[in-house]
């Protein structure tokens, strides 16, 4: 083989090499689905697209954290509209039992379903959610009602990152809602009326009304407080899942690598690496021919 033609078949070679190259970088693009390899390709892209992977992760993590105590959250709203629709029907039977036509018999009778409601408001403020009790405060693992109705919880807030430096609070303040620091002890003012009931003294009964009535009131508030919490998760799992989508956009605008072209570059690499063993080809039969 003359030097002209190793010249030759030396710069095919090289020529064979590097759209070997850019044949595996294509295959790579059309595969991925991604325009940028490794971040030497396009440093500033690549340094972009770290950043966008880094708040991608942040934002997977913030809408993890809102599913893992929402179910607490709505679990809680739940039990207090329970409790609400319980004190409803021991208003009723206030101002049933405070009728003097009642007999002491019936008032017994009255004071033994109130007896019954007071022991399912009992299990009611000791419900436990996915992560322990829902009214204790930040004592999860410990019943926060006695079966008196007793508070022997806190009124700690549980709270979570839903954004970059935006903290919500995610548990329902047990205290608040059933307890005199929301205004009324609702287990007393319910045992007050069991016990006028039993008592059989009317006067007694009429005089429970007041504390039935605000303790209906302090649980209508505590779940409306509650809604309120569901509704700022919720506000903030949808403005996650926006960012989320911008997000990705910005991504396979940036990193995304464009079908058409990628698909035509690997037909343009595949015709000139064909081009290119015919050339190679031919210059070694041709010097292999000189030669016999």
């Amino acid at each position: 083989m003359r030097i002209t033609d190793n010249i030759r078949f030396q710069s095919v070679t090289r020529s064979l090499a590097s759209l070997a190259s850019r044949q595996a970088e294509a295959a790579r693009r059309a595969s991925t689905g991604e325009r940028v390899g490794a971040p030497s390709s396009d440093p500033i892209a690549a340094a972009d697209l770290s950043r966008m992977r880094s708040m991608l992760v942040q934002n997977a993590t913030h809408q993890k954290a809102i599913d893992t105590v929402r179910g607490d959250v709505e679990l809680s709203e739940g039990m207090l509209d329970e409790a609400s629709v319980i004190l409803r029907r021991l208003d009723e039977i206030a101002i049933q039992g405070a009728n003097g036509v009642l007999s002491a018999d019936e008032r017994t009778a009255l004071a033994a379903e109130v007896g019954e409601l007071e022991e399912q408001l009992v299990s009611i403020a000791n419900t436990k959610g996915g992560r322990g009790y829902l009214f204790g405060g930040t004592a999860t693992d410990t019943r926060p009602f006695s079966t008196a109705g007793v508070f022997s919880g806190n009124d700690d807030v549980q709270q979570i990152e839903v954004g970059p430096g935006l903290a919500a609070r995610v548990n329902v303040s047990g205290a608040i809602a059933f307890t005199a620091a929301g205004g009324v002890d609702v287990f007393a003012s319910v045992s007050a009326l069991g016990a006028a009931l039993t008592a059989n003294d009317q006067a007694a009964v009429a005089a429970s009304l007041d504390g039935i009535h605000a303790s209906s009131d302090q649980l209508v508030r505590a779940r409306a407080g509650a809604g309120v919490m569901l509704s700022r998760l919720e506000t903030s799992q949808a403005a996650l899942q926006k960012a989320e989508l911008a997000i990705s956009e910005r991504q396979s605008d940036v990193g995304g690598a464009d079908p058409y072209a990628t698909y035509t570059e690997l037909v343009q690499v595949g015709q000139s690496i064909e081009q290119a063993i015919a050339v190679s080809r031919n210059t070694l039969n041709n010097s292999l021919l000189r030669f016999s």
